[in-house]
């Protein structure tokens, strides 16, 4: 149901028109009035309805230019002018404005009707916007796109200005929040929902604390920000820390964690060149180090990080300006491993592995036709969680050997080999069938729905919902 507002100073043309036509019948309802302009634009800000009929003269702020101030902030937000025969010169300078139209007084109920019908083709339903689209939205930070965000959020009743608290909770049920919480939710992975909330850090902590179950692993909480700028930030900042209990080995509510990055960096130095020299005792000190700087406050991203990084330069790729690679995600590594510490114990017998192959001796031996049945497999399970570790043991080959087979072969690392069958298996779903976006990430291969669509938008330039839209036109 659409929201409508009437803003004139004549109260007999309010009543007038709320009564001239039966609105839900058209799927709009009459939500707020007001007497004068002033009024009007506070109860607007308010509101945040999606069509307003404003008549051109009023006190305090006339209608051209309470549409004008309007939609400089809340491009999204429709009028409707009303006007007398006297006054048609005006309600056309309004067109201008980008008014949908104008109805003249006294109210013709076909004419309402007809600008209803065409105002339905123009509004925002902002229940059909995903948060992946919400948050693309507030990555163009122009005024059109902060306007339907605020329109967003405005029907949840949260409100610019006031604090809004991100909250992202990793589990098998969500959130019971009490009656009356202002909030808005998610669901952003197969057992993930992020929300959007009003109120106090400290109070929604010691709340949050008492949801806590057997069915939730964990609830991570943003700082409280009060710009729509920054929602995306403290949605970040709340997904990253949701997965501390990963880190920490025991459920609970996280704040985000932020380690200077240098320590570690220095580590990841000393562990490659460690590994060059193949020196044991260097790699078991680094690898100690590592582990009492990861339990001591680091979060997800720098355990991602980590792990990214030493699989990279286990298969010859060091990542030298030790930025952030797209091998993983903190999903996979959660399903992978128990907690930090089993991971790092992974890690370290990758690297010894590495240390102790020979990779000339098989490459003599194996030739082509072991990549030939490696892709075979890939093609039939790319949608599944596959590493370069999980083939070299699964076909007893040296993971630095595959590496280099598959750069050498298809141009492309396995990584990317995998995200390009995925990426064409994802094309195929969004052309072809009408699953939503949440499922066809999870059938090929992701179950972070974020994830999926920053890739898919790296490979294409276009949200998934903008590639399905563009190809079936």
């Amino acid at each position: 149901m659409y929201k409508v507002m009437i803003v004139d100073d004549e109260s007999w043309v309010v009543e007038s028109l709320k009564g001239c036509i039966h609105w839900e019948e058209y799927g709009f309802e009459v939500v707020e009035t007001a007497y004068n302009g002033v009024e009007g634009y506070e109860k607007i800000i308010k509101t945040m309805p999606d069509l307003v009929f404003v008549d051109i003269r009023m006190p305090g702020m006339n209608g051209l230019e309470l549409i004008k101030k309007i939609k400089e902030s809340y491009s999204c937000i429709q009028f409707i002018v009303l006007s007398g025969y006297a006054e048609f010169a005006y309600a056309q300078k309004a067109l201008n404005y980008k008014a949908l139209g104008y109805c003249l007084k006294p109210f013709d109920e076909s004419e309402i009707i007809t600008l209803l019908k065409e105002a339905k083709k123009v509004l925002v339903i902002p229940e059909k916007i995903e948060l992946y689209d919400l948050l693309e939205l507030l990555e163009r930070n122009d005024g059109e796109s902060i306007g339907k965000v605020n329109l967003v959020l405005g029907r949840y009743g949260i409100e610019p200005g006031q604090n809004i608290i991100a909250i992202v909770v990793i589990g098998t049920r969500g959130l019971d929040l009490s009656e009356g919480m202002v909030n808005i939710s998610f669901k952003t992975g197969t057992f993930k929902r992020a929300y959007f909330v009003h109120g106090s850090i400290l109070e929604m902590k010691k709340y949050l604390e008492k949801q806590l179950c057997e069915e939730i692993k964990s609830i991570g909480i943003s700082n409280p920000v009060r710009n729509v700028f920054d929602i995306a930030k403290a949605l970040n900042e709340a997904d990253i820390a949701a997965y501390q209990f990963f880190v920490s080995g025991q459920k609970g509510v996280y704040g985000l964690y932020d380690k200077d990055p240098s320590i570690m960096n220095e580590c990841l130095k000393n562990l490659n060149r460690a590994v060059s020299k193949k020196d044991m005792v260097s790699v078991d000190k680094c690898f100690n180090q590592m582990v009492g700087i990861l339990t001591d406050g680091c979060n997800m991203k720098q355990v991602y990080h980590v792990y990214n990084v030493i699989n990279s330069f286990c298969c010859g790729q060091f990542l030298s300006n030790l930025q952030d690679s797209s091998t993983c995600h903190y999903e996979q590594l959660i399903v992978r491993f128990k907690d930090v510490n089993e991971l790092m114990h992974d890690l370290k017998k990758i690297v010894i592995k590495e240390i102790g192959v020979q990779p000339e001796g098989v490459l003599a031996k194996t030739e082509n036709k072991s990549l030939k049945n490696i892709l075979v497999f890939i093609n039939e399970n790319f949608y599944k969680d596959i590493s370069v570790q999980y083939l070299a043991d699964k076909y007893h080959i040296s993971p630095n050997y595959i590496s280099q087979l598959f750069k050498r072969e298809m141009g492309l690392n396995l990584t990317g080999y995998i995200m390009k069958l995925r990426m064409e298996y994802a094309r195929s779903l969004l052309t072809r069938t009408d699953l939503s976006i949440q499922e066809i990430s999870e059938k090929v291969g992701y179950n972070d729905y974020f994830y999926f669509a920053k890739i898919f938008k790296k490979n294409t330039s276009k949200t998934p919902s903008r590639y399905r839209i563009d190809m079936k036109k």
